[in-house]
C-alpha cells in the first residue's frame, strides 16, 4: 500500500495533463498574422525629388513579404504643382476601406470612393481600382460626377490623371448649367 501511495501525486499530474496534450496545434497551412499595422498613418511619395502623393489611414496592415495592404479611413492627395489648376489637378481620394500591393502599385477602394480636384469636381462612386503604373483609376459601378457648372452620371469610367481626360460607359447622362 504503501508503493501506491508514493505513486500516486505522480499519477494524478499525469492524469490532470493528459488533456492538455490534445489540444490542436495550430496548422501551419493558416494564414499568418499581419506583419506589420499601423495606426494613424501617414505617407509620402517621391519621384526623385518631387512629391507626387501625400496620405494618411486610420490603419494599414501590411505584409511585407508580399506587398500586399488593407487600409482604413483612407485620403489621398496628388499635387501637380507643374500644372495650371485642370479638371484633375491637386486630387483628393477618400474611401472608408482600401487595399492594395505596394510592389504593384496596384490598390481598389471600397464602400463609397469619393475624389475631389481643386477645380471644383467631385465625383462618387462604391469601389473604384486605382492604377498607379498607369495613373488610371477605373470602375464598374454607377459614378455620380458634380462640376463646376455641371453634372454626370454614368455606370462605369476611366480616369487617365495625367492626361485629364475621363470616360463613361453608357448609358450616361450629364446637365450642363447646374452647380453642385
Amino acid at each position: 500500500m504503501s508503493n501506491l501511495w508514493r505513486t500516486w501525486p505522480m499519477t494524478a499530474s499525469l492524469i490532470w495533463l493528459a488533456p492538455l496534450r490534445c489540444i490542436p496545434v495550430r496548422s501551419t497551412d493558416a494564414t499568418p498574422p499581419p506583419q506589420i499595422t499601423l495606426t494613424g498613418a501617414r505617407l509620402q511619395s517621391f519621384k526623385g525629388s518631387v512629391l507626387v502623393a501625400t496620405g494618411r489611414a486610420a490603419q494599414v496592415t501590411y505584409q511585407r513579404t508580399n506587398g500586399d495592404m488593407t487600409a482604413s479611413e483612407v485620403l489621398l492627395r496628388f499635387p501637380t504643382p507643374d500644372k495650371p489648376t485642370g479638371m484633375f489637378s491637386n486630387l483628393e481620394v477618400r474611401a472608408p476601406e482600401m487595399t492594395g500591393n505596394l510592389t504593384t502599385k496596384q490598390g481598389d477602394g471600397f464602400d463609397g470612393v469619393v475624389v475631389k480636384s481643386a477645380s471644383g469636381m467631385v465625383g462618387r462612386t462604391d469601389r473604384a481600382h486605382f492604377d498607379g503604373q498607369t495613373m488610371t483609376a477605373s470602375g464598374k459601378d454607377f459614378v455620380a460626377v458634380d462640376g463646376p457648372g455641371y453634372k454626370l452620371t454614368g455606370v462605369s469610367f476611366l480616369i487617365h490623371l495625367r492626361e485629364e481626360t475621363a470616360q463613361f460607359g453608357n448609358p450616361v447622362s450629364s446637365r450642363l448649367g447646374e452647380s453642385h
